[in-house]
């Protein structure tokens, strides 16, 4: 008795037919009008199981510095008239340059947002988001465990401490904030 090739068989094309258009439309959200539309999405060099490519769109390095003071934490509400996600209450941070180590960057941006001087920080969290601009971020998020000066808005409308995580606008900012609740005990800073 011969047996059929699994690969050749119409329910088998027809489910990878499924989770082509499945993983296009993950990783290419825009209206898929024809099957040549998921065709072009999906990597041909990759043996099985097939994969949608990502979008070829740059991902630029952020920083974020979480300050914590008795569980609550520093948030900016960002300007209205701001190019990307105006309005928006999130952890400070910002963009690091080229050439710029992490570190580097998170003690510029707090220095340039709040006017202080990062002492201590360690890297908590590395999360993926969009911003509303259409920017794709790597953000790295940092708890600023030390720092000198007196905290002050420079940059965005205002800056206050915070202490419901459900308030940030981005849900990478409340992961990174849950994460470092969740280790500190009720005492510390």
């Amino acid at each position: 008795m011969l047996k059929s090739d699994p690969e050749s068989s119409p329910l088998r094309r027809e489910n990878n037919l499924a989770l082509r258009i499945r993983l296009a439309e993950i990783h290419f959200p825009r209206k898929i009008s024809s099957v040549r539309d998921i065709e072009l999405s999906v990597d041909t060099q990759t043996s099985m199981p097939e994969r949608a490519k990502p979008a070829p769109s740059k991902v630029v390095d952020v920083v974020a510095g979480i300050l914590m003071e008795r569980r609550i934490f520093l948030v900016e509400e960002r300007r209205a008239n701001d190019e990307a996600d105006p309005g928006y209450v999130e952890i400070p941070g910002g963009h690091v340059d080229p050439g710029e180590t992490l570190e580097d960057a998170l003690r510029r941006e707090l220095k340039e947002e709040l006017g202080i001087e990062v002492e201590k920080a360690r890297l908590v969290q590395k999360s993926l988001a969009k911003a509303t601009n259409g920017e794709r971020q790597r953000i790295h998020y940092f708890h600023v465990e030390k720092w000198n000066g007196r905290i002050e808005s420079k940059e965005a409308e205002q800056v206050y401490w915070e202490s419901d995580v459900s308030n940030l606008s981005i849900v990478p900012d409340r992961r990174a904030v849950r994460r470092l609740l969740r280790v500190q005990t009720p005492d510390s800073n």
